[in-house]
């Protein structure tokens, strides 16, 4: 099995979900953990899936799950140019700083998809809950550092496992939706690789990286 990611062959299955039968595998050079890709839901069973969640806009906890992201996007209030990537049906971000003059554009493959969005290139990317759903994650992290103009940010909202992590209990494996999942040591080989000029970690959940 030839990693998602860094395409290196030093793959191993290092658990196997067994009521699924469910391999999931772990590189050795880049540290990223991913399900088997046969074992996907794809499309139609993501999408059924996604239509079951709460993400009203005006709902205040939702809202306060996205204010960590927020908080990276105020930093800098001289950057009026975000492009929440993946925001699903409920773009808080948008709702929430556009009336603040911040120009946000939206794409989601589900339920914004216009990728006319994707020709342009923006001052801060949030990518909320995004990384862990990725089937090509090379791919589009390429995507999102070619978007970001020079100097720009991009903020990664993803549960960073850790040696302490009990994998067969995770409860972050446990969406079927969430199929790669990206420790520090992950996260820090994308920066690298994708010619970030650094990545900064404000929790074991939120990745800053700068282009």
């Amino acid at each position: 099995m030839k990693c998602i990611l860094c395409g290196g062959d030093q793959t191993v299955v290092f658990y196997t979900e067994p009521k699924l039968k469910e391999d999931y595998y772990r590189c050795g050079t880049c540290d990223l953990r991913f399900v088997d890709p046969e074992r996907r839901l794809g499309s139609p069973g993501e999408k059924s899936r996604y239509e079951t969640h709460e993400n009203a806009v005006e709902d205040v906890r939702y809202q306060e799950f996205q204010r960590p992201v927020i908080a990276l996007i105020e930093a800098k209030p001289q950057e009026k140019k975000i492009l929440d990537f993946g925001c699903g049906a409920g773009p808080v971000i948008k709702h929430l700083l556009e009336p603040r003059g911040y120009e946000v554009a939206l794409y989601d493959p589900f339920f914004f998809p216009d990728r006319a969005v994707l020709e342009k290139t923006y001052d801060f990317i949030a990518a909320v809950e995004v990384a862990e759903h990725l089937y090509d994650p090379a791919a589009e992290f390429l995507l999102l550092r070619n978007l970001l103009k020079p100097g720009g940010r991009l903020g990664v909202m993803t549960v960073q496992p850790d040696e302490s992590t009990d994998f067969a209990n995770w409860y972050y494996r446990r969406d079927p939706t969430h199929v790669t999942f990206y420790s520090r040591e992950t996260l820090n080989w994308i920066a690298r690789h994708f010619n970030f000029s650094s990545v900064n970690f404000h929790s074991d959940r939120l990745a800053e990286f700068v282009a």
